[in-house]
């Protein structure tokens, strides 16, 4: 009756002070009956009822059972037979019974019983379950109906959580359900103590990288592995109820590939490097003779090569574009098989996904940096022991542009860096201002292998003013002089003739004028001495190619750094460079030809011939003999 009336309220008032004193009543009215033999215990019951029966008492606080399964305890019955089912299969999911583990054969379908996948096994290799193929053995954690086939753990851990799962149903009472939680793990935690849940060893390489990622996310360098079913169900590597590890190893399967390609596209690895020959072509783009598809797997190029020799490229999107016919690239591929990384590779790897991961959960700025500090040691680790190589086969331009952004480091940081694509902006400072730094060089100095001379075309049109029009040559950067006669060769007086300052009367320079790649003279035949425009870096004097990294570091230290210490020791170095160039005759004034003055108004013959330093000529003559303007001396030039 008391237990009605309990009901009764439950269904109307809901009045708790009531309903506790209904309880009390039809408690001691139970004792009494319990005492008297009115009420006997049943020594023989099924097991789940037992199990049933204590979960009942945990949930009223008693260790020991005090009270049988009577009519006050219908509610807690319900809520028994309702939730037992779904606690018995989270905790064999949650955690690898020992009692639990099968192992079966997959045949296009998982066993009726499996609960979780533990380990697959492929060749005698563990395999991630998505690579999982008719005939491959799997171990996982069955269904376990029979309440007898349990062992003494797993039993005492499920009647905690279900007496958990009673007192949030029937009491609404978060604090006592999180104490019999709490009781559950401390018997879950003894379970890995004695070898009753014990994790499986054979997992997946990937599985095993994120563990690691994990307890270096935790700052802790030891850890224990347990599988990644588990880790994905919340607990950590020592197999305790966990919630923040659901945060952390959703971040470890969002950031991989990001962190691997990363990784892969920064540095050289020597185990990502391959060659290949380019065949597929696309279409081209300016300045470019030939296109080709970049490999599908290529995460940066390392070098282009035509008959073994380094050439220039550009990489735009999934295409390279190059000068050469079906060139041979080198370079570092996606290698998606962690089983293929290097040693040292794998530890990077772990150290910087365990970065993502504090990122992503506590935000530990002071962890994140102790996890960078030692990413880098071990990048320099990885350079010393050749397992991330520079590759040295590149074109002279890169190796330049690599000079000048090394000096710029150098003098920043006192320790120069190996240079890699980290330096996108410095090498992009390069790229901007290499042809206009170098032909700004070639046509500021006089430099001797520069110089060329030719005949240019003559074309049929021409300008009012003059007679004749030419076209430069191509590589024409500065005209020295046009020289308009040169008659040294034929005249057989002139076999001591060397110098033409010495003997101006067999040379005859004449005048022009120039308007864009246009030469306007009055003579039908010229020869232009000029500076020209020299690409190739092998005709490069030493003292040019010095001079012209110092002028890109400058560039690097202008644009990208900022430095004006820096700048100000670059010009230094520069100007002691170009002394070094004029004192060695590399950089040398060019005085073997005269400037010509004709007098127009008076329309004499005698001229003034002076050389580029100023410094006026002998006279027309030979060997200081005067000529007497009549142009039949032997001496006459004329």
């Amino acid at each position: 009756m008391y237990q009605l009336a309990i009901e009764v309220v439950y269904a109307t008032t809901g009045k708790s002070d009531v309903i506790q004193l209904l309880e009390e009543k039809s408690r001691l009215l139970i004792q009494d009956a319990l005492q008297t033999g009115a009420i006997e215990e049943d020594t023989n019951i099924p097991p789940s009822e037992e199990i049933y029966g204590r979960a009942i008492a945990l949930s009223h606080g008693a260790e020991e059972k005090e009270e049988n399964l009577t009519i006050r305890n219908s509610r807690e019955l319900r809520v028994c037979k309702r939730s037992a089912p779904y606690v018995r299969d989270r905790l064999l999911q949650l955690y690898p019974f020992v009692f639990a583990r099968k192992t079966a054969v997959y045949t296009n379908s998982l066993p009726s019983d499996c609960l979780t996948v533990l380990a697959v096994i492929v060749n005698d290799k563990p395999v991630s379950i998505d690579e999982i193929k008719s005939g491959a053995k799997i171990i996982y954690t069955s269904k376990q109906d029979n309440f007898s086939t349990w062992d003494a753990v797993f039993k005492d851990a499920f009647c905690y959580m279900l007496a958990a799962e009673i007192v949030r149903a029937v009491k609404g009472n978060i604090v006592d359900a999180q104490n019999l939680e709490q009781q559950a793990q401390e018997y879950i935690n003894h379970g890995y103590q004695i070898g009753a849940i014990k994790a499986e060893t054979q997992i997946p390489l990937k599985d095993e990288l994120f563990n690691r990622a994990i307890g270096l996310a935790h700052g802790d360098r030891t850890f224990k592995e347990t599988s990644n079913t588990a880790q994905t169900q919340g607990i950590d590597s020592y197999g305790k109820i966990n919630q923040r590890n659901i945060a952390e190893i959703r971040a470890c399967e969002s950031a991989s590939e990001n962190v691997r390609d990363r990784l892969l596209g920064l540095y050289p690895w020597r185990f990502a490097r391959k060659s290949t020959t380019l065949t597929s072509a696309s279409s081209t783009i300016d300045g470019w003779n030939y296109g080709y598809v970049l490999p599908s797997d290529c995460m940066n190029v390392l070098c282009l090569l035509s008959n073994n020799d380094a050439i220039d490229y550009e990489v735009n999107a999934n295409n390279i574009y190059c000068n050469e016919a079906n060139p041979t690239i080198r370079y570092t591929a996606k290698i998606t098989e962690m089983s293929s990384w290097s040693g040292i590779f794998k530890d990077i790897y772990c150290y910087s996904l365990a970065q993502e991961i504090v990122s992503a959960t506590t935000g530990n700025l002071e962890l994140i940096q102790l996890l960078e500090q030692k990413i880098q040691t071990l990048i320099q680790e990885s350079y010393k022991l050749g397992e991330i190589k520079t590759e040295t086969r590149i074109p002279v331009k890169l190796e330049l542009f690599n000079r000048a952004i090394g000096l710029v480091k150098g003098l920043k940081t006192k320790n120069p860096e190996i240079l890699d694509n980290r330096y996108e902006d410095e090498i992009s400072a390069c790229r901007r201002s290499y042809e206009n730094l170098r032909d700004k060089l070639l046509e500021g100095y006089a430099w001797i292998f520069a110089r060329k001379t030719e005949t240019p075309a003559r074309l049929s049109e021409s300008v009012p003013g003059w007679k004749y029009t030419y076209i430069l040559p191509e590589d024409c950067l500065k005209i020295n002089s046009v020289i308009a006669k040169d008659n040294r060769r034929n005249n057989p007086y002139d076999y001591e003739c060397c110098n033409m300052s010495e003997y101006p009367e067999n040379v005859e320079l004449a005048e022009y004028e120039t308007a864009g790649r246009e030469l306007y003279a009055n003579r039908d035949v010229v020869y232009v001495r000029y500076t020209a425009k020299i690409t190739e870096t092998k005709k490069w004097a030493a003292l040019f190619t010095e001079a012209l990294v110092i002028l890109m570091a400058i560039e690097v230290a202008l644009n990208v750094i900022g430095d004006k210490n820096i700048i100000t020791i670059l010009e230094q170095r520069l100007a002691k460079i170009l002394e070094e160039a004029q004192t060695t005759r590399i950089i040398q004034t060019e005085t073997r030809l005269p400037i010509q003055r004709e007098s127009i108004r008076t329309g004499a013959l005698n001229r003034q011939y002076k050389d580029y330093s100023g410094i006026p000529t002998i006279a027309c003559g030979y060997e200081g003999r005067l000529c007497d303007g009549s142009r039949t001396s032997e001496f006459c030039r004329w």
